[in-house]
């Protein structure tokens, strides 16, 4: 297992290897990576909501594709990185917050309340599976 030096040639850096051995550290990064990458591409839409760079209809569209690959992989990252896991409730939370406000206050056209609702709920949906011991449904 690869730390900070791999047990060849002298104890190279791990960055530098040659052995073969598989870097374990590196492994395990990269599927915290991997398993953070559609929440983060949930919290990405929704923030650009709020940012107006999207409508909340353009948001349900992309969410669809994306909402449930985020949900799985929030359960994982939940296991992996709970304190990665944390942060994005809280991003969750707050993003989710605005665009409540901005449900009420919204009228009917792209971003009117339905588009906003469904967008917050999709939010929902994957703030329930980053709780430790979150559900899937």
């Amino acid at each position: 297992m690869h730390g900070s030096t791999c047990p060849e040639e002298g104890g190279h850096g791990a960055s530098n290897c040659r052995c073969g051995s598989p870097d374990r550290s590196s492994s395990a990064r990269v599927a915290v990576t991997v398993a953070a990458t559609a929440v983060e591409q949930v919290i990405q839409v929704a923030t650009r909501v709020v940012e107006g760079r999207f409508t909340g209809r353009e948001a349900v569209t992309i969410l669809a594709t994306l909402t449930r690959p985020a949900m799985q992989d929030a359960a994982e990252l939940c296991q992996a990185d709970p304190e990665r896991a944390a942060v994005y409730r809280e991003l969750i939370l707050a993003i989710g917050r605005e665009l409540r406000r901005r449900e009420k206050e919204s009228g009917s056209g792209s971003d009117g309340p339905r588009q906003l609702r469904a967008v917050t709920d999709d939010l929902a949906r994957v703030l329930r599976a980053l709780e430790p011991g979150g559900e899937l449904a």
